[in-house]
């Protein structure tokens, strides 16, 4: 049989031709409908290939795309993990160092120190080892004239382009090692490009917050250009800063001075405005918590000159209210709670209003104001009658007479001159006083023969206060006594009173203690005892206390060794200082919301104001008053 279609020939029972697949013995209608069926559109001519190529295109896209997203997603991750890394191997490297240095191995000491920095640029330790290494090497090294010139041409090519490209780090590796081949090389150029780099790389770590680096990279900015003014203050800002951080809710009082004076100094330094705040309010709530309400006020106003908020300012007027309300004398409180003496004293005080004695008044008082506009101190000479107000000098506190009156001895602001300095009593030119001055000295004290200088510093790296007595400039370094403040020479010149404590830091209040810091006695019990001042026959101390709350000032007697209370109020009294006649005290008080210098009999009578000092105190206490002839 022959296929109908294709014409082959087939064998019987086929239904469709094996050739061509044509169905055999169909009839027309099956034709006919086959005919139909052909005219459908193919799933070719539906879809075209084009269309299924950009299908196929989208989909590869959509998953790429997701794969992005879980790549991007995960990308900070990996570079953050990529960094612990870097700083891991870093270390690695740096330890690597360090035994290849105990060994004697500087080649490959320095390789792995040279290493770690170029893993962590910000490897302060890997820096500092490479600049040992480097040194040693040059050190042990003995190179001809040509390879010495040479090999110090090359570097200083290297490191101003490493300068240029305000790379620090390695800009003072490079320096050093230059230095340490030839101290002469281009030696102007040098030395301005080191101190440039090493000050620069100190800024920039204040910048991050490092700031121990940053010292140590101030110090060698101080070692290429020693008593840099700028550098100076930029170190003593740094360690001012750490240092209130280091007693940041631990010690208030400490924290609050630390952010005060670099306040005073540089008021845009980081965040220092916001830190004193903060300091102020907390040293506050501290009191208000212990319901010691009158300093509690006297933080939360010194609070309010920084940010006058709603909050600040309410918490302010409460304290105010409670210790108006804790002060106010009652019959009752006063017979149980005061020692006889001190009522007789405080009902001395509050009957008498005209002198009860006459008394000359000789002398003349020295003093500073704060000038909160300008920020400013500025030590003012007043006559002991109250006239002839003259100031003396500006950025200038803790003034101190020279036994002859001549001469005063104080705390300098001023950024070329920060630290102790001197001035004639009827003004001129700042001096130096002591050697070596750091703007961490202050409340000095000169001794009766006019030949040596007490005064307190924290300038220690564990910031704690220390006394230390010096000669006059030229002969030679302070000698540190014991940890205290406020120190005041006695007439006789052979002891100092001072704020102290033990040994163990314990059993605080008002010390006596030889000159050469030996046998310290421990003469007052309140930790809270403060600038104490020896009367001019040596037989009395004055000093100011909060042992009752509030700021007031008691006498002691050496011989009966139990405090007088000679002012009671609400008000700030302290600072005390004897005229030279031993007839009157001085001392500064915020009575009536004005702060002034006020007079009194050595028993508590005879209370009144001499002259004010005019605006406010950013931090009263740590300020001094002194009386000379």
């Amino acid at each position: 049989m022959l296929c109908e279609s294709c014409g082959a020939k087939i064998e019987e029972g086929f239904t469709f031709c094996p050739h061509c697949g044509h169905t055999i013995g169909e009839d027309d209608a099956h034709a006919l409908e086959r005919g139909r069926v052909a005219i459908f559109p193919t799933r070719e001519q539906l879809f075209p290939h084009w269309i299924w190529l950009l299908g196929f295109g989208l989909f590869i896209g959509c998953i790429l795309m997701s794969v992005l997203g879980v790549g991007m997603a995960g990308l900070y991750g990996g570079l953050k993990e990529r960094a612990v890394l870097a700083h891991q191997e870093a270390e690695e490297r740096y330890n690597r160092g360090l035994a290849h240095l105990e060994e004697g191995d500087y080649n490959l000491a320095e390789a792995e120190f040279r290493e770690a920095l170029r893993l962590a640029p910000d490897y302060w330790e890997a820096a500092d080892k490479l600049r040992e290494v480097r040194a040693q090497v040059a050190a042990m090294a003995t190179p001809t004239s040509e390879t010495r010139n040479e090999a110090t041409d090359l570097i200083y090519q290297q490191a101003q382009e490493l300068y240029s490209q305000q790379n620090w780090i390695e800009t003072t590796l490079k320096l050093e090692q230059l230095r340490g081949l030839d101290p002469y090389y281009e030696r102007e150029n040098v030395t301005e490009m080191l101190f440039s780099s090493y000050y620069n790389m100190a800024l920039d770590l204040v910048d991050k917050d490092r700031l121990e680096e940053a010292l140590r990279s101030f110090d060698g900015a101080l070692e290429v250009k020693p008593g840099d003014p700028e550098a100076l203050v930029q170190r003593e800002l740094t360690s001012l800063y750490l240092t209130g951080l280091d007693y940041w809710e631990a010690d208030w009082v400490r924290a609050v001075e630390s952010f005060l004076a670099i306040y005073q100094i540089e008021p845009e330094y980081k965040d220092v405005k916001q830190r004193l705040y903060e300091a102020y309010l907390n040293h506050g709530d501290l009191y208000a918590s212990e319901e010691a309400w009158c300093l509690a006020e006297e933080r939360y106003e010194q609070a309010v000159t920084l940010d006058s908020n709603e909050d600040i300012i309410a918490k302010r007027d409460d304290a105010a209210y409670r210790c108006q309300v804790a002060v106010a004398p009652t019959p009752a409180i006063a017979a149980t709670a005061t020692p006889t003496a001190t009522i007789a004293a405080a009902a001395t005080v509050t009957a008498t209003v005209a002198p009860t004695v006459s008394v000359s008044t000789v002398g003349k008082i020295a003093f500073a104001a704060y000038d909160a506009e300008g920020g400013a101190y500025t030590i003012y000479v007043v006559q002991a009658d109250g006239s002839g107000l003259t100031p003396v000098a500006v950025e200038a506190s803790q003034p101190t007479f020279s036994p002859d009156g001549q001469t005063i001895v104080f705390h300098s602001w001023r950024r070329d001159r920060l630290g102790l300095q001197s001035v004639s009593a009827g003004g001129g030119e700042m001096t130096d006083i002591i050697f070596g001055t750091r703007i961490e000295d202050g409340v000095p004290s000169w001794s009766r023969d006019g030949e040596r200088i007490t005064f307190a510093s924290n300038k220690e790296g564990d910031r704690q206060w220390r006394i230390y007595v010096s000669w006059l400039v030229g002969e030679g370094e302070p000698i540190e006594l014991r940890l205290g403040e406020a120190p005041d020479w006695s007439p006789e010149g052979d002891q100092i009173v001072h704020r102290g404590c033990d040994e163990r830091g314990d059993n605080c209040g008002i010390y006596i203690m030889n000159d050469n810091g030996a046998n310290p006695t421990r003469l007052t019990t309140d930790a809270s005892d403060n600038a104490p001042a020896w009367s001019p026959d040596g037989s009395q101390v004055a000093f100011m206390s909060a042992r009752d709350g509030n700021w007031e000032i008691y006498v002691v007697d050496l011989a009966n060794p139990k405090p007088r209370r000679l002012t009671t109020n609400r008000a700030n009294d302290g600072l005390p200082t004897w005229s030279p006649d031993g007839q009157r005290i001085a001392f500064l008080s915020d009575r009536g919301g004005i702060w002034a210098i006020h007079l009194m009999n050595p028993d508590g009578s005879d209370q009144h104001q001499l002259v004010p000092t005019g605006g406010t105190y950013e931090n009263w206490l740590s300020e001094q008053i002194s009386w000379a002839r």
